[in-house]
């Protein structure tokens, strides 16, 4: 019978992964300088946080390092940790991030955490970048890469000649990310309140009509990104919908669960114990609506659109008696 290893002995495993981990994703120069400043009170931190945050969790393979370095800015800047946002744009230029790119996962940090931790966190980048220009100033003659086309730039979406027209754009767009029985279902219900439509013509207008529909990022992305912000801040009605929103983007569960995971570093155990009970009770409801949510990301599903097409068909076939008996 194989005994299992001692906990000292496993977390010293982890420590020597985590050190691997954070050499990679840091750099050896920044790694070098962190500990000539470190003592033993200190130690205490860095050793926990290689176990933890780089032996436990970036270590996770349902997740690569790229996408987990855009969650970690995300989260930091949303949380307004300027000092951490610095250190995790380097990690994204390390990970492959475009300078672009890291601009755009900061405005969408605007739209879930405010102007004012997205404006500081394109501070504490612009500090990063002129230290990278002031050292090799080719990093300035570089062009950005490519801008992506996602999912759904691909799609027509009206002109943006006037606010109606945008926020129409935005509506669209809302509909593609959350699912749009969903959006139907919530315009229904406040369509005719001109008090909330303020929120919401704003939301279409901005949100989803201006950030969501910019092509510097994957709509995939998105989703993550804002899935990982809102569980950081706990608010779990937005949870609900950006879970949603993950699935309609086709994210497995074990992929859910790893956004939850890494949250769980950077904001504490009870939010990401939270996010996975709102979760849970999204799969049960999808379930309920016929939507199949693949458990993990290799694994073949059902898209939630083509559910919610395939179940209001056989609807339809009861409705005129077409449908065939059993």
């Amino acid at each position: 019978m194989m005994m299992n290893k001692n906990p000292d002995a496993v977390l010293a495993e982890r420590r020597r992964i985590g050190r691997e981990m954070r050499l990679k994703m840091h750099g050896e120069d920044f790694v070098n300088r962190a500990e000539a400043a470190t003592d033993d009170f200190l130690k205490l931190y860095y050793d926990t946080t290689e176990e933890f945050c780089w032996g436990s969790i970036w270590s996770r393979e349902a997740l690569d390092t790229k996408i987990r370095s855009a969650m970690a800015l995300a989260v930091t800047a949303a949380q307004n940790q300027s000092g951490a946002v610095k250190q995790h744009v380097n990690t994204a230029l390390r990970s492959g991030w475009s300078r672009e790119e890291i601009g755009e996962i900061l405005l969408h940090v605007y739209v879930y955490a405010g102007c004012y931790p997205s404006l500081a966190a394109f501070h504490a980048a612009k500090e990063v970048f002129d230290t990278i220009d002031e050292a090799d100033p080719g990093w300035k003659k570089k062009p950005f890469r490519p801008k992506t086309k996602g999912k759904y730039q691909g799609r027509s979406y009206p002109p943006t000649g006037d606010w109606s027209s945008l926020a129409e754009r935005g509506l669209q767009l809302r509909r593609d990310v959350l699912g749009g029985a969903d959006v139907d279902r919530w315009m229904g219900d406040t369509v005719d309140d001109e008090f909330i439509m303020m929120f919401f013509n704003t939301t279409h207008e901005f949100c989803f009509g201006t950030i969501w529909a910019r092509p510097g990022l994957e709509p995939r992305i998105r989703s993550i990104l804002s899935l990982t912000m809102v569980s950081a801040r706990g608010q779990q009605e937005a949870v609900q919908r950006h879970v949603r929103s993950c699935v309609e983007a086709g994210l497995s569960m074990e992929e859910i669960g790893e956004i939850f995971l890494h949250v769980c570093v950077y904001a504490g155990v009870y939010s990401c114990l939270q996010a996975f009970l709102t979760a849970q009770e999204v799969f049960k409801q999808l379930r309920a609506e016929g939507i199949t949510v693949k458990a993990r990301k290799d694994a073949p599903t059902v898209k939630a659109k083509e559910a919610v097409k395939l179940k209001e068909a056989k609807k339809a076939r009861k409705a005129t008696g077409k449908e065939p008996s059993k």
